[in-house]
């Protein structure tokens, strides 16, 4: 019998590598490739479906549970000032610039509406809404159940709920300010929406009334200063002309004689303007003319607005589909540490159950917490 001489290593591994059929990709033994992904995953793929099917239920009675909402627009404008302040138009006239404050600018009125001023006086108001036991009266405290609060509490609970219930957007091209309110009903979105409106105008309207009634104190103490100041200008030319009955032979008294003159006329013309802006002061104190023009009054809306029940759903789907994949890999790389390192997959186990106990029985690790102190207390010291 022939014995088969044996190669060295070096010679079998150039041999070998001289061999076509040896010749192969070496792979990596510590890289993951997709084959290995999609195994893990259809390894998993039940607990993967399982968890992606909880969420979407979850999300679906939710969405079932929550209640259907009734939306109403309404589209309005600002008016444009009746012109400006009547100090500012004053002072124009001497060539003083006053600028003038830009309270009629749309996004004023955006934040105007979600202040607690206006929302807390439509919470305020009375309500009549149509429910399966009658027909309920009353303000949006006794509706949204905060009348069982503290009464201090009562508005701002409401104020909180309305911001999430009415919302604002302005036309960057028209400044067409559209209102839209959400509510449980259709005939209280539009009670809501109109109370907004009314309130939003009687604000704003006061706010000028109140300008005006300042600006009408202020230039009527001016008014006054300058009548005055007229009469002594005016009293002062008559005195020069007393005294001076022909003036115009000497140069130095014509030059007087200018220059009390055009102090006269220059406070002739304050006094008329003041007097005329004291007038239109008074006018605009007691102006009572809507400051909000409204192009689309809010209507009754016959449906509910969708809940967009699908779109959750399926949202919730793909992200519980996503968790239970991640949760899949987190598995098999614990698995496949556990095979390579056995001593750590038993400390891993043991540290497991160990926290779980301590999680179900609370009051353990206090107790070896204070075990291990006294044992310290009681240790003779070296």
């Amino acid at each position: 019998m022939t014995v088969p001489r044996s190669r060295p290593p070096e010679a079998a591994s150039a041999g070998g590598s001289r061999d076509p059929a040896v010749i192969g990709p070496v792979s990596d033994p510590s890289g993951i490739t997709v084959v290995d992904m999609i195994t893990i995953l259809l390894r998993y793929r039940v607990m993967i479906v399982v968890i992606g099917l909880s969420l979407a239920l979850v999300k679906g009675i939710q969405v079932i549970s929550l209640p259907r909402y009734y939306s109403t627009d309404a589209e309005f404008m600002p008016e444009g000032s009746h012109g400006q302040s009547q100090i500012s138009g004053l002072a124009q006239q001497f060539g003083i610039n006053i600028s003038s404050d830009g309270g009629d600018a749309p996004q004023f009125y955006v934040d105007l509406i979600d202040s607690r001023s206006i929302l807390g006086e439509v919470a305020r108001k009375d309500y009549v809404m149509k429910t399966d036991t009658g027909v309920f009266h009353g303000s949006l405290v006794q509706l949204f159940g905060a009348s069982k609060l503290q009464q201090r509490y009562q508005v701002p609970v409401v104020i909180g709920q309305l911001k999430h219930l009415i919302d604002v957007n302005v036309s960057p091209t028209t400044g067409v300010m559209t209102l839209t309110v959400r509510a449980l009903t259709a005939d209280l979105a539009v009670q809501i929406a109109n109370s907004v409106l009314v309130e939003v105008n009687t604000f704003n309207l006061t706010r000028r009334q109140r300008q005006a009634g300042a600006e009408r104190v202020f230039v009527e103490k001016r008014q006054a200063e300058a009548q005055i100041e007229l009469r002594d200008a005016e009293s002062n030319l008559e005195s020069f002309l007393i005294q001076n009955h022909d003036f115009n032979r000497s140069p130095t008294l014509q030059m007087d004689y200018t220059r009390l003159n055009s102090a006269v006329a220059m406070r002739q013309t304050l006094y008329t303007s003041l007097t005329s802006a004291y007038e239109q002061a008074k006018i605009e104190e007691v102006r009572d003319l809507p400051v909000i023009t409204i192009l689309a009054p809010p209507e009754l809306p016959l449906v509910p607005e969708s809940k967009r029940g699908t779109r959750k759903v399926m949202l919730a789907l793909i992200l519980g589909l996503g968790l239970g994949a991640i949760i899949a890999f987190i598995r098999a790389g614990l698995a496949a540490s556990t095979r390579g390192h056995p001593n750590d997959a038993a400390e891993f186990e043991m540290l497991k159950r160990a926290s779980l106990t301590d999680l179900t029985h609370p009051w353990r690790p206090l107790g070896r917490v204070f075990a291990s102190r006294r044992r310290r207390e009681t240790e003779p010291k070296s």
